[in-house]
């Protein structure tokens, strides 16, 4: 990894005409004053249905403190000439492995400017953080981040996410007169309670949801997992 840092760090270092030590300078946490210029960047990359709670979501997910002397969440800029070009989120965290707690972090909100998409600045950014901390583990990937996390680790699965609506007087709140909510609300909840139980009739599933309380526990099944997916 280290060679590989070095290396990544002399090409994308020529790209933008600096010094090796001065790219690494300009790889920094960001602090409140960086939020505005943050959220242009993610707007234009991401999406401008963010905006309304863009601001919001960055205050709570992250310390823009500027420090990096205690383990707080930190959103580290990548910023050449006072332009944002990449960042990435550091979410720390401990796991559990055979009763040893082991300091780690998972990278979020990765993102790169387009106009140096394929340069290899999002591999750098995370190669720095691992070079600086124990361990960096990821959780699938989101379709803004895939190349990037595949050329980190070995192939992840999509990020997915699935909602199921459970109590429907949140939902209809806002779209139902109050007078006729309570009824409206009890009868689409019914609906659900049948779907569910029709959705779970049939055979007896292979697969199941439980929670994971000691990791340590399943290390070793998931390690096998794994080993069999890449033999495949």
């Amino acid at each position: 990894m280290v060679i590989a840092l070095e290396k990544i760090t002399k090409i994308i270092a020529r790209h933008f005409n600096v010094t090796p030590v001065a790219l690494y300078e300009s790889f920094a946490p960001a602090r409140e004053s960086d939020l505005p210029a943050i959220i242009s960047f993610r707007q234009e990359r991401l999406s401008k249905s963010i905006a309304w709670q863009d601001d919001a979501y960055l205050r709570w997910r992250y310390d823009f403190s500027g420090s990096v002397s205690t383990e707080l969440n930190r959103l580290m800029l990548f910023k050449i000439n006072g332009e944002i070009l990449g960042l990435i989120g550091v979410d720390f965290a401990a796991l559990v492995c055979r009763g040893e707690r082991i300091a780690a972090f998972n990278p979020l909100d990765l993102l790169v400017a387009s106009h140096v998409d394929g340069l290899g600045l999002g591999v750098w950014m995370s190669s720095v953080l691992l070079r600086d901390h124990s361990l960096m583990f990821a959780m699938g990937a989101s379709s803004s981040a895939r190349t990037i996390v595949q050329k980190s680790f070995t192939p992840m699965p999509d990020l997915g996410c699935w909602k199921y609506l459970l109590k429907s007087s949140r939902y209809l709140n806002k779209k139902i007169h109050p007078l006729l909510l309570p009824i409206i609300t009890r009868c689409v909840d019914l609906g659900l309670v049948v779907a569910r139980k029709w959705l779970a009739r049939g055979k007896k599933k292979d697969w199941q949801f439980a929670p994971v309380l000691n990791f340590s526990l399943h290390a070793d099944a998931l390690e096998q997992l794994v080993g069999s997916y890449r033999d495949s």
